[in-house]
C-alpha cells in the first residue's frame, strides 16, 4: 500500500467551521461546477462520482469532531482511504489542514 501526505497548510477558518464544511458529504457536490454535478451524487455519510464510465463510490468511516475526518473507498477499481486533519493553528480562528491517503 502508497501513503501519500499533502502539505500542511493554513486556513483562515476554525477548526470547528473548516470540519463542518467537510463533515457532511453533500456539501462536496455544492463545491463542482455546474457542468459536473450530474456526475456526483452523495448523502450525509456517502460520495458517488461516475468518472469515465467506472464509479468511484467513499463513505465516511470515521469522525473526530473538530480534528478528523476518515473516508474509505466503497466501490472503486482499488482500495484507498483518506484522512482529512483540521489541527489548531498558531494564529486563533484559524487551522493547520492536511490531507493523508492510502491506495493500493
Amino acid at each position: 500500500m502508497s501513503q501519500f501526505k499533502s502539505k500542511h497548510g493554513i486556513v483562515s477558518k476554525s477548526q470547528q467551521e473548516l470540519y463542518m464544511s467537510f463533515v457532511d458529504m453533500r456539501n462536496f457536490t455544492q463545491m463542482l461546477p455546474e457542468d459536473k454535478k450530474s456526475y456526483v451524487t452523495a448523502d450525509y455519510d456517502t460520495l458517488t462520482a461516475t468518472v469515465q464510465n467506472f464509479k468511484i463510490s467513499v463513505r465516511v468511516s470515521g469522525r473526530v469532531p473538530y480534528s478528523l475526518i476518515q473516508l474509505q473507498d466503497v466501490e472503486a477499481p482499488f482500495h484507498f482511504g483518506i484522512s482529512l486533519h483540521f489541527d489548531e493553528a498558531a494564529e486563533a480562528g484559524k487551522t493547520d489542514f492536511s490531507i493523508e491517503a492510502e491506495a493500493d
